[in-house]
């Protein structure tokens, strides 16, 4: 897959250039809220499973070089990995994040999932050292194999089926992060059952110092671009194939429309990488 492609610098935004107020040194607020009603929204289009096989990874570049797509997340447990690790090394303008796969330990101790594909795990069994090690283990053999893939570090962590929300793993992946200084993360509330247990998550990344997003939303939806400072959409494109879902092809056609350009361009938001979003934090940050 990687023989014939040329590196190339990102994509352009044209009308989307103009720097956000919220850069100012000084303007720190705390919130959810866009508190100073100028700033644009950061805007943070997510393709999920980059590696997982040939027909996605088509699709994550192909709307990379349509200028629509700016950042994906490298499954590196993926049959087309390596190749995805190879274009993303070539290709600085598109951000890369880890997306860190431990279906192999729930699925393995027999744990099913809820409708929205998240895994149903008790908090016990997580108290297990076994359980903590392994963890470990696979997180930072995935941010070695990412290393050695891209040549580059994970700009964010992401998990497949949201796995690294959970506080326990949070609280034995948060260190690792800051070793490799992977600057965001993803965090959304709707993960958890709880008020309490999203703000723990919320602080505990807060205080490992990395970035994440305030609002995130999941397929081809675009938010209000004064709904708040950042927000992620994750999207899972991919080419159509006869065998494989049907959605992503959907969401690949949404994604590749020039209607969905146009918006993006029209709506006022600034479009960036989560590496963008940690070096230049919203004033409500």
């Amino acid at each position: 897959m990687t023989a014939n492609r040329k590196a190339a610098g990102p994509p352009a935004w044209h009308g989307l250039d103009r720097a956000c107020p919220c850069t100012i040194p000084g303007m720190i607020f705390r919130g959810y809220e866009n508190p100073c009603g100028v700033c644009r929204m950061k805007l943070v289009i997510n393709a999920d499973d980059y590696g997982m096989r040939a027909s996605i990874d088509a699709a994550v570049e192909s709307l990379f070089e349509l200028g629509v797509l700016r950042s994906a997340s490298l499954l590196v447990t993926g049959a087309s990995a390596r190749d995805a690790g190879a274009f993303l090394g070539a290709h600085p303008g598109l951000g890369g994040g880890l997306h860190l796969d431990l279906d192999g330990i729930f699925s393995s101790a027999g744990f099913g999932k809820d409708d929205h594909g998240r895994f149903l795990v008790p908090d016990i069994f997580f108290e297990q050292d076994d359980v903590r090690s392994a963890i470990h283990d696979r997180t930072l053999a995935q941010l070695e194999s990412f290393k050695l893939m891209t040549g580059r570090t994970p700009d964010h962590l992401d998990g497949h089926h949201h796995a690294h929300l959970f506080l326990p793993v949070l609280q034995i992946i948060l260190p690792l992060l800051q070793r490799f200084r992977v600057p965001a993360i993803r965090w959304f509330q709707g993960f958890y059952p709880t008020g309490w247990q999203a703000g723990a998550a919320r602080d505990l990344i807060h205080d490992a110092g990395l970035a994440t997003t305030k609002l995130f939303f999941d397929g081809v939806l675009l938010p209000g671009p004064q709904e708040a400072c950042s927000a992620e959409v994750m999207v899972h494109p991919a080419m159509p194939v006869a065998a494989e879902e049907k959605w992503r092809a959907r969401e690949y056609a949404g994604l590749a429309d020039e209607s969905f350009r146009l918006r993006l361009i029209s709506s006022g938001y600034e479009p960036c990488t989560f590496a963008d979003l940690a070096a230049a934090p919203c004033c409500c940050d």
